[in-house]
């Protein structure tokens, strides 16, 4: 697992979300699926990119839209989840 900041992991979140939806700025809450440019099939890009670069392991239980519906809820989801292993967060 990979112990990363909250700011670090906004950032790291919203440059794969950047690469992804070219031409798009998503504001830190705006909702990705409401956007029409987040589908299920990109929730599982989400899900891989989470794993790899946070070295997580998202659970069948985590797959749920409000973990996943923005760029601060990802990060919150994130915290969360290094919280959970052990390894809390930076402020």
């Amino acid at each position: 697992m990979t112990d990363t900041s909250q700011p670090q992991a906004r950032e790291s979140i919203r440059e794969f979300l950047g690469r992804h939806l070219s031409g798009y700025d998503i504001g830190d809450d705006e909702n990705l699926f409401e956007t029409g440019y987040v589908n299920s099939l990109f929730l599982l890009q989400l899900v891989v990119f989470v794993e790899e670069t946070f070295g997580l392991e998202v659970e069948d239980g985590d797959l749920r839209r409000e973990n996943f519906c923005s760029v601060s809820a990802l990060t919150g989801f994130v915290a969360g989840k290094q919280a959970a292993a052990g390894a809390p967060p930076q402020p």
